[in-house]
């Protein structure tokens, strides 16, 4: 059984994995998980750093992190994250990429 799960969460995250993200009407692409792009808007908007995007998530969420994305919204940044819960189900979560630790922040 323990197995067969491994095997459905490793399906699941190589479809989430390959799965290329949503393209705008204007062409430009409203969620990165590349890196070594993400990573420069991170430092030039002075957002919180992903690493600490993650620690919050583990606290907050129980389950493994399967895949990360800076996402933006008008001029708002937010990290888009997916839990793989120990149930078996993905969760998808959005965190404030400037103030998530704040009471206001949405994180859902």
């Amino acid at each position: 059984m323990t197995k067969l799960l491994t095997t459905i969460a490793f399906a699941t995250f190589a479809g989430l994995a390959a799965s290329p993200l949503p393209v705008a009407e204007d062409g430009v692409r409203p969620c990165l998980d590349d890196w070594s792009v993400a990573g420069r808007i991170v430092r030039e908007r002075a957002l919180v750093p992903p690493k600490r995007i993650r620690k919050l998530a583990r606290k907050a969420y129980p389950g493994e992190l399967i895949k990360m994305a800076l996402c933006k919204n008008g001029e708002r940044h937010y990290y888009r994250l997916v839990i793989f819960e120990a149930s078996g189900k993905l969760r998808t979560i959005t965190i404030d990429a400037a103030s998530p630790f704040d009471k206001g922040s949405p994180a859902k």
